[in-house]
């Protein structure tokens, strides 16, 4: 493989992108391969994007790491394509903390994607190529309309992977500077991660308190994440979702949109009930077409007239 990727290495590249924080990119590729079979990324002229629904539609993924942040960095158009996330996230996991990352495409190659691992230290390079489909710009939707939100510094974010085996479920409580994470374990045991304080001056005359259930892993499974940005940044809203958004190191951010058991069991009984509409509009023009076809056979039909015998 080494003498491949030499072979091609003076050749015109149609992406490449290098980087120092190969570790961080690993930190992606494993995020990306709990939560997305295949990530769609989108490389352009101004960085490495990605925007991508989970298949259950529960968390929206978005990533984006900007030019600025590698050096080099070429993509003269952009390029929208798909890998899988299990053998990406692969050939990430031997990256350790300070190793450089190289990702390239080939004009003579345009369906494989270069990965070139740098291990410093060692002054060794590990080559591997992995197949890409080329796809289509998905139209998705980003959430809007959040208050602002609360920050949770770094450290404090990465306890929350010891709340990780207490529950499968986790209950979010929050108002203005006051956050609380917390999973009930049954009758034995429960944990809470707790930022700010509840009945501060600040709060003290805040009513509405936002109170929603999520999925644990999908909270806590940003820990790692976490470790990588100086700080975490919350949003919450009822109808929205959470919002948790992050540094990537310095190449960019990283937002993961969240919905809550509420949200989604709100719109699996909108969908019920939209189903039940489409039905019975269904069976109301398959009536009315019964009921038209009826009427024309009538029409076809003409009666005939008896012929009675004079009688002389």
């Amino acid at each position: 493989m080494n003498g491949d990727y030499e072979s091609k290495s003076n050749k015109g590249f149609l992406f490449q992108a290098k980087t120092d924080e190969a570790f961080v990119i690993k930190i992606l590729g494993e995020l990306l391969a709990q939560r997305l079979k295949f990530a769609p990324f989108k490389v352009t002229p101004d960085g490495i994007f990605l925007l991508k629904m989970d298949p259950k539609k529960q968390q929206l993924i978005e990533i984006a790491l900007e030019k600025t942040n590698f050096s080099p960095y070429k993509c003269s158009k952009p390029i929208n394509f798909s890998v899988n996330t299990t053998y990406f996230y692969k050939m990430l996991k031997c990256i350790k903390k300070k190793d450089g990352l190289r990702l390239f495409i080939h004009e003579d190659d345009p369906h494989n994607l270069g990965i070139c691992i740098e291990q410093k230290g060692e002054g060794n390079k590990v080559n591997t190529f992995l197949k890409i489909t080329m796809t289509h710009p998905e139209d998705i939707q980003k959430p809007e309309g959040y208050d602002p939100p609360i920050i949770i510094q770094s450290k404090q974010f990465q306890k929350m992977k010891n709340l990780h085996s207490i529950s499968e479920t986790m209950t979010i409580t929050s108002k203005l500077n006051y956050i609380k994470f917390f999973c009930d374990g049954g009758e034995l045991y429960s944990r809470e991660l707790v930022i700010g304080e509840e009945n501060d001056e600040d709060n003290a005359h805040i009513k509405n308190v936002y109170k929603q259930t999520f999925n644990t892993q999908h909270i806590t499974g940003l820990a790692k994440c976490a470790g990588q940005s100086y700080n975490v940044q919350v949003f919450v809203h009822e109808d929205l979702g959470l919002k948790i958004k992050m540094k990537a190191g310095s190449l960019g951010e990283i937002t993961v949109y969240i919905k809550s058991k509420e949200l989604i069991q709100d719109e699996e009984e909108e969908r019920i009930v939209q189903d039940g509409e489409i039905s019975d509009l269904a069976k109301n023009i398959q009536l009315r077409d019964e009921d038209s076809e009826d009427d024309e056979n009538k029409k076809q039909k003409v009666p005939v007239k008896k012929q009675t015998k004079k009688t002389k």
